[in-house]
């Protein structure tokens, strides 16, 4: 009997040792923070709407570059006076063809996630990504909109990565004239 207590006693302590050192390898993983500003703006040919529409392609894209699995969070915050005055906003994320040029066609297949569409200053997204080791860094596009085209608004894309470090770069390359996203 005595020795199903010390046997218990010493599971407990080999336990109590993994999850410190599971806690511990969570709060080493680099935690990777990036914000970037844009506008939906009729002027600047960049309020599209979202998918249901034809304009969508004049939203802002962002390129989010990432190796290996990691957890990430995808905030869109509009930067608007009064809840109120917001509008419907949401986005989608895309695997990207790594060409860093803007997405122009949208097959089903490559839409890895998106929001649904509220009326509220910001909206989020937590997902894990993933690419193997062969396959090079993961390529994804963000792609930022108002449910509604011509609905003009200031906003932040803030991505945060609790694993992996990653890049997030504005798309300013138009693409090419007979380019399609495959």
């Amino acid at each position: 009997m005595h020795r199903n207590r010390e046997e218990e006693e010493k599971e407990k302590d080999r336990l109590k040792a993994e999850e410190e050192k599971r806690l511990a390898e969570e709060e080493a993983q680099e935690v990777t923070k990036v914000t970037k500003r844009g506008e939906w703006s009729i002027e600047k040919r960049s309020a599209g709407g979202c998918f249901n529409t034809n304009q969508w392609r004049q939203n802002p894209q962002y390129f989010i570059n990432i190796k290996g699995h990691t957890k990430v969070e995808i905030v869109l915050e509009q930067l608007c006076a009064k809840e109120e005055d917001c509008q419907a906003i949401g986005f989608y994320l895309l695997k990207s063809d790594g060409t860093n040029r803007k997405v122009i066609s949208t097959p089903t297949k490559f839409i890895v996630a998106k929001t649904t569409f509220i009326n509220k200053p910001h909206i989020a997204l937590t997902l894990e990504l993933e690419t193997g080791a062969e396959e090079g860094p993961g390529q994804f596009t963000i792609i930022p909109c108002t449910f509604e085209p011509n609905l003009e608004a200031k906003f932040a894309l803030t991505v945060t990565s609790h694993g992996k470090p990653f890049t997030l770069q504005s798309c300013d390359v138009a693409p090419a004239p007979d380019r399609r996203h495959r």
